[in-house]
């Protein structure tokens, strides 16, 4: 049985959606959650038509976009970074056949399939592959990798798999933070929501004195604004979010927020005023952040997708791959 759903009721099914995405092996959880990828489309796909299905076996949310390349394309809600799966089940090999006679039973309403945020490598990626390629023309897009932190044996446990260089530093950096009157709000598993949009206006208000918001980079851009609003907004309803903001006599300097589910703590913006730049902010704030978070129990630390500062606080993380199926 399949059932097409509107985004009203596809939202009253979020919590099974969510354990949905929770069974399935070797995809980003986090990013393919409701947390993410209803943000994703009101933020930067809100002209897309939603193809929202109910499956007696699980979850596809997708939307159809339009490319000259590529024609109508149905992709996960959020198709910008790639890092959502299309699908949410806790049954993935009975679902594949399922899923190809779906397709097939609506492809005149689609040119290509645009499958993001699957490991090459599963079970469930090669089963997908052998099954659909049958039918449909098969191409492989790009890898993406994150980078996640274990915090396995608390904080001392992740010191030790960093350089001696990386621990001098923080150390320093956090005993200067101390010494030089700069005090730590910990804001931690807040669920009033009333709470949430003076919370994050607190983080735009700081970022837009960081170099992000002198170059207009940063979450005070409309569609990125969107998005991170509305999910800060989701996190403090389920009691998710942990945010620190740091402040210096009495004005908020530094701020750091992410998200938590199923024990992993994805991060999700950090940002500090310019003017302390020689305060090494940014790597105060992560460091705290993971002393928090070592404290709670949390047992990993995503930092997202790959870049070269992310290499010194955390070890290689998940792989994830984008694969298109075209009609012949």
């Amino acid at each position: 049985m399949v059932e097409r759903l509107d985004l009203a009721q596809f939202e009253a099914h979020c919590d099974d959606f969510d354990q949905a995405v929770m069974g399935m092996e070797e995809i980003d959880h986090f990013c393919s959650s409701s947390d993410w990828i209803i943000p994703a489309f009101h933020a930067f796909h809100p002209s897309h038509d939603l193809f929202l299905y109910k499956l007696d076996q699980g979850y596809l949310p997708l939307a159809r976009g339009f490319q000259p390349a590529v024609g109508r394309y149905l992709a996960p809600l959020e198709a910008m970074w790639g890092l959502a799966s299309p699908i949410a089940t806790e049954h993935p090999k009975e679902i594949i056949p399922l899923l190809l006679d779906h397709f097939l039973s609506i492809q005149e309403d689609w040119d290509t399939l645009w499958f993001c945020g699957l490991n090459r490598d599963s079970r469930f990626f090669l089963e997908l592959v052998t099954q659909f390629s049958a039918v449909f023309q098969v191409g492989l897009g790009p890898e993406t990798l994150r980078h996640t932190a274990s915090l396995k044996d608390g904080w001392d446990g992740f010191m030790s798999r960093r350089s001696a260089k990386f621990r001098s530093n923080l150390r320093r950096a956090i005993r200067r933070f101390q010494t030089d009157g700069f005090e730590l709000e910990c804001h931690n598993s807040i669920t009033d929501t009333k709470e949430a949009a003076p919370l994050y206006e607190r983080f735009v208000a700081i970022e837009q004195r960081s170099w992000k918001g002198q170059e207009n980079t940063g979450i005070k851009e409309s569609s990125m604004n969107t998005f991170y609003r509305l999910m800060v907004q989701r996190l403090v309803q389920r009691g998710a979010l942990r945010a620190l903001i740091a402040r210096h006599e009495g004005e908020d300097v530094a701020f750091i927020f992410g998200g938590i589910r199923m024990g992993v703590f994805r991060g999700l913006q950090l940002s500090f005023d310019n003017r302390f730049r020689s305060h090494s902010l940014g790597n105060v704030m992560q460091g705290l952040m993971v002393q928090r978070l070592c404290q709670e129990g949390i047992h990993s630390y995503d930092l997202g997708t790959d870049l070269e500062y992310k290499r010194r606080w955390s070890e290689p993380g998940l792989r994830t791959d984008v694969i298109a199926f075209l009609k012949p």
